[in-house]
């Protein structure tokens, strides 16, 4: 099954280049600072609207640079295009 993820340190570099904190953030894309934790750990996948809102309120970057394809199997993931990580 393939799950869309989020690169690993996008949003903490979002988050560094914007001096936004995990509350400024959360509020700049629309989501509690719960779920953005969660997103960040890897405890959620990031949704249809989480992704669009980034991609609207962060038009810099692009869909590829910030978001992998998940291929789930079991337990082990395995992410396609991770060259770009």
């Amino acid at each position: 099954m393939k799950k869309i993820g989020i690169r690993p340190g996008v949003l903490n570099a979002l988050q560094e280049k914007y001096s936004l904190s995990d509350t400024g953030l959360a509020r700049k894309i629309g989501i509690d600072v719960s779920m953005l934790w969660r997103i960040k750990h890897g405890r959620s996948r990031p949704g249809a609207g989480f992704i669009a809102r980034t991609l609207a309120v962060f038009p810099e970057i692009n869909f590829e640079d910030a978001f992998c394809i998940e291929d789930l199997h079991g337990s082990d993931a395995k992410r396609e295009g991770s060259e770009r990580e």
